[in-house]
């Protein structure tokens, strides 16, 4: 397990062992763990769709409307992704308010698709900052499956990175990540065992470890009728052809249900089968810990079916007294939005997938195992033809004495890729750590504050404001357009008092720093944010009040009113944010009075509520 932290990131205070510990313990479900100890708008986001299930987010390419293609690192690349880039104002609201991404599964992210993720950030938010500013946590573990790069893919891109990880990246280039390894190991608890995942972890494999791997190589094993095994094989073909080959030699009628989808969800890459077939006797496994988590039905865990009705399937596991009920379960597509009103991220579902959540399981893909944790499990790797794919295997287990190995391991197949081993040397002792994520907490701090009265995301808003009229053509555009003009005026004169105002409080922090007084911080805060928030509510929110007043009954000028109301949202979350600035957790507006920021268009909730 590793977690990689951009230098410039926050959770410098946070980042205790206890952290440490919730975050090895919530591996499947980050965003769990990481809110607690942040306030800031996080959204979570993996290499996969499937991936993105597991961690409880979305996935890169939906989260940023990557195309699948590679992204080349260049001009040109730059350009074609800019052309093909179409993104809602929704979703430009979402990536403008984000200030952490936690991408899961790292080891399976590429060094194009990253480049690209930044390439976006950069453009949406206006900022020439690595990842346009954005805090970034990347979560994984390097010595499983690596990215998937189609031959094609390869020729092209070898011409610019050296190799496919994220960090051969150059935007992890200009900006390293901090390193923490965490080093408590929960699936096994064999120390021998432990200790030989780590020799191959660490590409100290000797003869003995070999032999003693090689020692649970069984030809012709068949397992008892009583004991449930699954097979790992390497290829999905092979475990897909198992299962089915032992479900025909089963007695009886096969009964297929029908997975259910609604909305905006792919068939590609679905958490369970879209047609599930089973009979009774059929060995399955679970694919939700949630289905029965109170008696103990954890992801991965084998049982047999007893009986099949329309709306249940009837289970016995090992171990178990009783048959258990298994119902259809629902897996939500997520997709986030930023609520206007408590300028927070939200999650809403997009769409949905209904099934049982088994799958047969006499024999499951290494792919599909990541993740999962077995008692017993025959180890098919004489095909294995990714690095890391043995590992993978081999650590699923949660006992030695519970793997078999049907083919015997070759050294060859357990090499660590040497990119990966040097990487690993970047991981610095945790005192060390430690005081680069409290410097680069300082870092932030003072930065987040000088920030907070940059005024580019109002201008940004406002040109935004100023294409979308003239590509949509509204009726009186003319006069939307003389406010538009208007209101940058009136930025402009804010902003060049902002960069008067900005010299002083660099001084005043540089003087808290000194003296650990934040009293004076505090008091420069609270006249800018004072002034700024009256200037702001006078000269930009009144004007576009009394516009969106004027058409606020005209049906034919409802776009027009949607634009003004989607600027208003990003002044006022601005305003939001002045209002509540804190320098690492100290509040610097607590106790200012301060006038509530105004409501949106008073007139229309009363309409509305008419």
């Amino acid at each position: 397990m590793v977690v990689s932290i951009s230098s410039f990131c926050l959770f410098a205070p946070v980042l205790c062992s206890s952290w440490l510990e919730e975050i090895a313990l919530y591996t499947m479900k980050p965003k769990n763990a990481i809110p607690k100890h942040t306030k800031k708008n996080m959204v979570v986001a993996a290499p996969t769709s499937a991936t993105a299930d597991n961690a409880g987010g979305v996935s890169l390419h939906s989260l940023f409307h990557l195309s699948f293609e590679p992204f080349v690192p260049n001009e040109g690349g730059e350009r074609r992704l800019a052309y093909y880039l179409r993104l809602s104002p929704e979703k430009i609201a979402v990536l403008r308010a984000m200030e952490v991404l936690v991408i899961d599964e790292v080891n399976m992210l590429r060094a194009d698709t990253l480049d690209a993720v930044d390439v976006v950030l950069r453009r949406v938010r206006g900022s020439a900052e690595p990842f346009g500013g954005v805090q970034m946590v990347y979560i994984g573990d390097l010595f499983q499956l690596p990215p998937v790069l189609k031959e094609d893919e390869q020729y092209l891109l070898r011409h610019y990175y050296s190799g496919p990880f994220f960090f051969h990246s150059y935007t992890i280039k200009r900006c390293p990540p901090v390193y923490i390894e965490l080093k408590r190991v929960y699936r096994q608890h064999d120390r021998h065992f432990i200790d030989l995942l780590n020799n191959i972890r660490y590409n100290i494999l000797s003869a003995n470890d070999m032999y003693l791997l090689n020692s649970r190589y069984i030809p012709d094993f068949c397992p008892p009728e009583e004991e449930k095994y699954v097979i790992l094989a390497t290829h999905n073909y092979r475990a897909n052809r198992i299962n089915t080959d032992a479900l025909e030699k089963l007695p009886g009628e096969a009964r297929c249900y029908a997975g259910i989808l609604k909305g905006e969800i792919s068939e590609h890459g679905l958490p369970a089968d879209l047609e599930l077939v089973l009979k009774v006797g059929a060995q399955v496994m679970f694919l939700r810990s949630e289905a029965g988590e109170k008696r103990g039905c954890y992801n991965g865990r084998l049982a047999v079916v007893t009986r099949l009705t329309d709306n249940s399937v009837f289970v016995m596991a090992e171990g178990e007294a009783a048959e258990i009920e298994v119902r259809r379960e629902k897996w939500r597509s997520l997709r986030y939005v930023y609520n206007k009103v408590s300028y927070r991220m939200e999650e809403e579902e997009a769409g949905s997938f209904t099934q049982f959540p088994l799958r047969p399981a006499w024999a499951v893909s290494i792919h599909k195992s990541q993740g999962l944790t077995f008692d017993k499990a025959v180890i098919d790797t004489a095909m294995a033809f990714a690095p890391g794919q043995v590992y993978v295997a081999l650590s699923r287990c949660r006992s030695f004495n519970g793997l078999v190995l049907s083919s015997q391991i070759r050294m060859n197949a357990l090499q660590v890729d040497p990119y990966i081993q040097q990487f690993m040397r970047c991981e610095l002792p945790l005192e060390i750590t430690m005081a680069l994520l409290e410097e680069a907490k300082v870092k932030f701090c003072r930065t987040k504050l000088l920030q907070a009265f940059n005024w580019m995301p109002l201008f940004q808003g406002l040109w935004d404001l100023h294409t979308s009229v003239r590509r949509k053509n509204l009726q009186a555009s003319t006069e939307l357009i003389t406010l538009i003009t208007v209101l940058e005026r009136t930025l402009k004169e804010q902003r060049n008092i902002a960069d008067r105002f900005l010299p002083k409080l660099n001084a005043a922090i540089d003087y808290s720093m000194q003296t650990g007084d934040f009293m004076a911080v505090k008091l420069t805060i609270q006249r800018a944010v004072t002034y700024f928030h009256s200037a702001l509510c006078h000269e930009i929110l009144n004007p576009l009040d009394n516009k969106i007043n004027e058409v606020l009954f005209n049906r034919r000028k409802k776009t027009y009113r949607k634009l003004l109301e989607n600027y208003r949202a990003i002044v006022a979350g601005f305003m939001h944010r002045l209002c509540n600035l804190e320098y690492g957790g100290f509040p610097l507006v607590e106790g200012l009075s301060v006038p509530p920021i105004p409501p949106v268009t008073v007139e229309a909730k009363l309409n509305e509520n008419d």
